[in-house]
């Protein structure tokens, strides 16, 4: 007998397969996208069901791994496929017969070479937007990578990733709309991505009417009190109520909390880290902030900064520029 998390999951899976084949088979200029976001879903729910055996055979680990990477291809989510979904499917191969591991895997095999073809044109299409991301994706990202970002989200509109590059390229070059619905995307494919909440959070500031901003911070503070939020959530937090402070009644509140997601943060980045350095930076910035005095740029030498604080002027709004160096996304090799 299956067991019942295990028989729903697959249930869900395949409602959320024959979803994504409908929405292709209506068609529309949105179908693509919205059926990569049924079938990440059903790629989760898959994975779900694994979870739910006690002891799954190799076997059922290869099936699984099978439909999870099927979901990802169908999804047109190339860096998935490459980084793990490929990978899951090879691992799991290793522990079941060579034939009968053959004979399951005959269809994933077929479409493997297809999907790298395609994915090696789409790359190849897109020059600019590879020397920007291998740059470390950098703002002020020049119009070809825009174009070349739309245009490869075209050929896989599953890609998560993208879709948060796309936001940050869009938000430097001033078109904050532009890069909330693209943040949005991306967390409709991938909603748990701790950088992808940390920047939709950042953009609240940007995009909402204060009142509406201040709220959605209200909302996430919680998490950050409890101690349970990401440090890219806290990062994000952090630069969004300084934003607000600037222009709220509730100032130093929004800078108490500010100063707490720094302490989190901190604590949650990893030790030696340079991601540790600027969140104790930005606490002891925020804790100078909160007395009434102008943070000093010595506060980066003091917290281990100081190649960052000999290139800035001493007028420099440092604790912007330690907040965002926080909450870059991190492009794909």
């Amino acid at each position: 007998m299956i067991p019942a998390p295990r028989r729903l999951a697959l249930l869900e899976a395949g409602k959320l397969k024959l979803a994504a084949r409908a929405t292709l088979a209506e068609g529309g200029p949105d179908a693509r996208y919205e059926a990569a976001v049924l079938y990440h879903a059903a790629a989760r729910a898959e994975q779900r069901a694994l979870l739910a055996l006690e002891s799954p055979s190799p076997e059922a680990r290869l099936a699984s791994a099978i439909e999870r990477c099927a979901c990802l291809i169908l999804g047109f989510d190339a860096s998935a496929v490459l980084d793990s979904g490929w990978a899951d499917v090879l691992v799991t191969s290793t522990a079941v017969e060579e034939k009968k591991a053959a004979a399951m895997r005959a269809r994933i095999d077929e479409m493997m070479p297809i999907f790298l073809e395609r994915y090696q044109e789409a790359r190849a299409r897109a020059p600019a937007l590879d020397a920007w991301t291998k740059a470390g994706g950098p703002p002020g990202a020049p119009r070809s990578v825009h174009r070349e970002l739309d245009r490869f989200l075209k050929v896989f509109p599953g890609e998560a990733f993208v879709w948060a590059l796309r936001s940050s390229s869009y938000f430097y070059g001033g078109d904050v709309d532009a890069a909330w619905d693209s943040i949005h995307r991306a967390l409709k494919l991938s909603p748990q991505e701790p950088s992808f909440l940390g920047w939709e959070l950042q953009l609240v500031s940007k995009h909402l009417p204060r009142a509406q901003a201040e709220t959605r911070l209200a909302g996430a503070y919680p998490e950050i009190e409890r101690g349970e939020a990401s440090a890219e959530v806290c990062g994000g937090f952090i630069i969004a109520a300084m934003d607000l402070a600037a222009k709220s009644p509730r100032r130093v509140e929004l800078l108490g909390q500010a100063f707490h997601a720094a302490m989190e943060a901190g604590r949650t980045a990893p030790s030696q880290s340079e991601a540790r350095r600027l969140y104790r930076a930005m606490e002891l910035g925020l804790r100078e902030m909160l007395a009434g005095r102008r943070p000093e740029i010595s506060i980066l030498y003091r917290c281990g900064l100081g190649r960052l604080a000999a290139t800035m002027p001493q007028e420099a709004d440092w604790m912007r520029i330690v907040s965002a160096r926080t909450t870059q996304l991190r492009p794909a090799a």
